[in-house]
């Protein structure tokens, strides 16, 4: 499959877990090889680009790519679980109140 780079570097990035990660804004190529060696994710819009290696990547489509758990670093990792915890906390105002 070809995917045009105007479609890539807007990706979203999701994990094998299905946590949504980023998107591509850019990547790397390796002139010498005439390969990609980086894909630059930035999670939300102020982020700094981190690096995901080819070797990471599950999958990519048209409608997204797909990485390994792995390639999320921990930190990253440990506020998408307390996003994901937040979400299903019930408000305390709430609570009983039918």
């Amino acid at each position: 499959m070809r995917i045009e780079y105007r479609t890539l570097s807007k990706l979203p990035v999701v994990t094998e877990s299905g946590d949504r990660f980023g998107s591509v804004v850019d990547l790397e190529l390796d002139a010498d090889a005439h390969a990609v060696s980086a894909y630059l994710v930035r999670q939300g819009m102020f982020g700094v680009p981190l690096r995901v290696s080819p070797t990471q990547v599950v999958s990519i489509t048209a409608e997204r790519m797909t990485v390994k758990d792995t390639a999320v670093p921990v930190a990253s990792r440990k506020k998408i679980a307390t996003a994901r915890t937040a979400a299903t906390i019930e408000p305390i105002a709430t609570r009983g109140r039918n």
